[in-house]
């Protein structure tokens, strides 16, 4: 609920995203194993400014799907699928469920905790309704013109209206703000940061 609050309210980003850290077990192309899957809301890729190198990004439709399709890191692509060209007109079984996969990210890209698979992101409305799960990651593109000053500013008076709106389960809640580590592995686009 403090997501879809900053997400109304918060004026200090031309974009704003969840995202969810999970695994799932990968049982074709190879021996099972486990893979790191990020679910993320369909605004990640504009917000982070990375695009897919094949294939396309996640769309507002995607979640809405019965198999919700996949992107691919660029490492799961070569090592397990030997980079093959038509990848995108392939399934990838995640915990014993074919999902389509629709692209792969750039070498080296990773982002968050390195990820192998993303996928959109589903929040059920009794989820979205519960003010005290907390779960979501965010990431936001700052404005042209806003510094990261002006955001924090913005962030901290959102937490007291949240704070004062629900004492109870705001206590201590609030939002930190600052620029995506560097170590992301490819480039993305500046005036991006990570809400905690």
């Amino acid at each position: 609920s403090n997501f879809d609050y900053w997400e109304r309210h918060a004026t200090s980003f031309s974009h704003i995203a969840p995202m969810r850290t999970s695994s799932a077990t990968l049982t074709d192309a190879g021996d099972p194993t486990r893979v790191s899957v990020q679910a993320v809301g369909e605004a990640f890729f504009d917000t982070i400014g990375v695009r897919p190198a094949v294939g396309r990004q996640l769309n507002d439709r995607d979640a809405d799907e019965s198999a919700p399709p996949v992107l691919l890191s660029h490492e799961l692509w070569t090592t397990r699928f030997g980079a093959d060209p038509a990848i995108a007109s392939r399934t990838i079984m995640l915990n014993g469920a074919a999902r389509p996969i629709i692209g792969v990210m750039p070498a080296g890209f990773s982002f968050p905790h390195n990820t192998d698979v993303w996928m959109p992101l589903r929040i059920p409305a009794s989820q979205r309704a519960n003010a005290r799960s907390w779960f979501l990651g965010v990431v936001a593109r700052l404005r042209p013109g806003v510094t990261i000053d002006d955001a924090r500013s913005e962030m901290n008076r959102l937490a007291r209206e949240l704070q004062q709106a629900h004492p109870g389960r705001q206590k201590d809640r609030g939002a930190s703000l600052g620029p995506l580590p560097d170590q992301l592995g490819v480039r993305i686009a500046d005036r991006v940061l990570l809400l905690e």
